[in-house]
């Protein structure tokens, strides 16, 4: 991370920062760019995009054809669209393949005020883990920097255990099975989740397959709720 650092200090003398959005001469992202990244109004049902005060399912039926298997989390709070030229994307794929502590901090504000809301004191926080070959690769775990810059505490209740191809360039029943059983509770963090409201924290949900298998264990050893919380839904 320190050398990573570095060498983008090093960068940024020889070619000076332009904003992601407008190309301007800027820092990472100019005011008028970061004015265009709306935070959304409302909530929606995970499956059929109907308003829902808290991203709760607004049916049983909603819940069980979400996904080709039951669905584990409770509520999926998004906290601005997804436009796949938009601002946002660029500032999330700058997190995470060119992490930089300024991208960090941006983009952890827009988390700030949904973690506020859903503050409990039954409530623990978890990143989706990254497998630790993809750790090695990028250096960092792109959900718990948003949290380490937000100065939330977190638990890495959760590992995973397979290096699954990257869920992006594939289709949502491919998705499915990419994913299958690639996390596993982290014993020694175990005790920690007993009976707590979990905030799931990632940077992108798209199918809702990733945040699902990872619910599916925590609520196997002992949660009690889970409440996804993400950067952006894609669609």
């Amino acid at each position: 991370m320190i050398i990573r650092k570095i060498l983008k200090k090093c960068l940024n003398l020889l070619f000076p920062l332009t904003c992601l959005g407008c190309g301007r001469p800027s820092t990472q992202i100019c005011e008028d760019c970061l004015k265009n990244i709306r935070p959304l109004g409302y909530q929606e049902c995970s499956t059929c995009r109907r308003p829902s005060i808290k991203g709760e399912f607004c049916s049983e039926n909603c819940k069980n054809t979400l996904l080709k298997e039951p669905v584990a989390f409770d509520n999926l709070i998004v906290c601005s669209r997804y436009d796949k030229k938009g601002v946002l994307k660029k500032l999330i794929e700058e997190l995470k393949y060119h992490y930089s502590e300024e991208t960090a901090l941006i983009l952890a504000n827009f988390l700030k005020e949904k973690l506020k809301s859903l503050k409990t004191e039954n409530q623990i926080i978890v990143p989706v883990p990254l497998h630790y070959k993809r750790i090695k690769e990028r250096g960092f775990n792109q959900a718990e920097a948003l949290l380490k810059a937000v100065n939330e505490n977190q638990t890495k209740a959760l590992k995973r255990i397979i290096n699954t191809e990257k869920q992006a360039h594939l289709n949502k029943s491919e998705r499915l099975k990419n994913i299958k059983n690639a996390f596993e509770i982290n014993k020694n963090f175990a005790n920690e989740i007993i009976n707590k409201h979990i905030i799931l924290i990632d940077d992108v949900c798209t199918t809702g397959a990733t945040i699902n298998e990872c619910a599916k264990v925590l609520k196997q050893n002992g949660a009690c709720q889970i409440t996804a919380l993400v950067l952006a839904r894609g669609y």
